[in-house]
């Protein structure tokens, strides 16, 4: 007897809107790209707002494009094709949600629930789609109210190795799973070697319960300035300064900042899993410094940056890999018997 692999699983990433300035929105949304790239016949994201770039179908063209003929199907084409006339976002909100409630009735009409998989955020409260196959992806350590109510039956994976979930569903984690175009950062961020560079800015986003007095007074706070700006433009503003300040110790966007050549420092927690000797621990990046004391090995070790980036690209991507594998070997049911 031996075992045959069946590769027809299907995916369906449970995503909010695409938004460049979420890493996790736009995780999601890569994962969609990456499966597909990897040969993923029927990968589906719940959201038509997406990343032109990156290859995506959304779980809507399961009507719109009529493969499942029948009045609920049909109401649901109505809905999506009215978004395209409606303005108010109030109304566009209603029609989404309302959306979002029939998905559910008509999607196993086509999909084989025993043979799809849904990946949800570690955010996302209970089974919204009634699947079989749940991946509950850590992108960030659920806090009290996120969710954090997991099934028994559903396999997490973390998206950094470090992330920690409660000890009842350790056994649970089947890998790490990571999802970022490093490749698109690497062709987008670049230091331009300017001479006239000058000045600093800082960043608070998720850094908001530390000491936020570090900075000096006439660093320009960019939180709000970053949501309007393209990459392009972010790289460009990144070339117009000397430094960059993260109170938020996680964001991407201190790798940015150090690929366009601005001396980066991210603040880290006074102690803790976030303190400088966990962070340099578990997430050590040549080029960025943690902490001010930090700044001599940031600057040391700069031209490593690049070299450093494109292995994790490798690894990162093998991840997915991975993460597409586990599933088909675990959703693999056809035996070919040979007597």
């Amino acid at each position: 007897m031996s075992l045959k692999i069946n590769a027809n699983v299907s995916y369906i990433i449970h995503a909010p809107h695409y938004d460049a300035n979420s890493g996790g929105h736009s995780a999601m949304h890569f994962l969609a790209h990456q499966l597909h790239c990897l040969g993923v016949k029927d990968v589906f994201l719940t959201t038509s707002i997406t990343n032109k770039r990156w290859f995506s179908t959304s779980l809507e063209s399961i009507a719109t494009d009529q493969i499942v003929p029948n009045l609920t199907c049909a109401y649901l084409k109505l809905l999506v094709s009215l978004k395209k006339y409606v303005y108010f976002s109030t109304l566009v909100r209603k029609i989404n949600r309302q959306i979002q409630k029939i998905l559910p009735l008509i999607v196993w009409q086509y999909l084989d629930i025993s043979k799809t998989v849904v990946v949800y955020s570690e955010n996302e409260i209970g089974n919204p789609l009634g699947a079989t196959h749940i991946v509950r992806w850590i992108m960030r350590e659920p806090l009290i109210g996120d969710g954090g109510d997991y099934g028994a039956s559903e396999h997490i994976f973390l998206y950094h190795d470090f992330y920690a979930v409660g000890s009842q569903y350790k056994k649970q984690i089947k890998g790490v799973l990571t999802a970022i175009d490093l490749d698109w950062h690497l062709k987008t961020y670049a230091n331009q070697k300017k001479l006239t560079r000058t000045g600093g800015a800082y960043l608070i986003k998720k850094g908001g319960y530390k000491n936020l007095t570090l900075h000096p007074d006439d660093y320009q706070c960019v939180d709000s300035l970053f949501e309007n700006l393209t990459d392009t433009e972010k790289n460009e503003f990144f070339n117009q300064i000397q430094v960059f300040i993260s109170y938020d110790h996680m964001t991407f966007l201190s790798v940015q900042a150090a690929l366009s050549g601005c001396l980066s420092i991210i603040i880290p927690d006074d102690e803790g899993q976030y303190s400088k000797e966990n962070l340099i621990k578990v997430n050590r990046i040549p080029g960025i410094a943690i902490g001010f004391d930090d700044i001599d090995w940031a600057q040391s070790t700069q031209n490593c940056l690049i070299p450093y980036l494109e292995n994790l690209n490798r690894i990162q991507l093998n991840t997915i890999s991975n993460f597409k594998s586990y599933f088909e070997k675990l959703l693999s049911s056809e035996k070919e018997y040979h007597y």
